[in-house]
């Protein structure tokens, strides 16, 4: 599977940092 690159809202990228940090891991390996 090749990289997907997704435009997405920085609110929500933003969320989704704090969230994997809150679980140990990155928004990647989410």
């Amino acid at each position: 599977m090749g990289n997907l690159t997704l435009a997405i809202d920085e609110d929500i990228l933003r969320r989704a940092r704090v969230r994997a940090a809150d679980q140990g891991t990155s928004v990647n390996a989410v």
